[in-house]
């Protein structure tokens, strides 16, 4: 008789995922439309947590900037990427025909919030 042993040894880590968020326009707006509804939640959510300062606001304003010169033709993707592992966020603009334009937001109150509103829950 033979005795076979066998060992089992794992190992679990969880980490955040993540998290990618494509919104496909689906009716053309201006980017200023965009720029300011976003503009306004977020400061909204940012006030109510007595999170905005004068680094919010700035990095805010950059947000709006962005988008103020873009016009949202059908089809026209923004995407949003929030690694797991940074307190930072890309930002990503294309359309047909145009280069792809982005921005990087590195304001962790600002990326916390803007992931809360299209997200939901408390870290996103």
């Amino acid at each position: 008789i033979h005795f076979l042993q066998i060992k089992f040894t794992a190992i679990g880590v969880y980490l955040d995922p993540e998290k990618f968020l494509r919104i496909v326009v689906i009716k053309e707006i201006k980017g200023s439309q965009y720029g300011v509804q976003l503009e306004s939640a977020v400061r909204d959510r940012l006030a109510a947590e007595d999170k905005y300062e004068e680094e919010e606001e700035v990095e805010l304003e950059k947000v709006v900037e962005f988008f103020q010169s873009k016009y949202f033709k059908k089809d026209s993707v923004i995407t949003f990427h929030f690694p797991a592992a940074s307190k930072m966020a890309e930002v990503t603009f294309s359309t047909e025909g145009k280069e792809e334009a982005k921005i990087v937001l590195g304001n962790g109150n600002l990326v916390e919030m803007i992931q809360r509103w299209y997200l939901g829950g408390t870290r996103g």
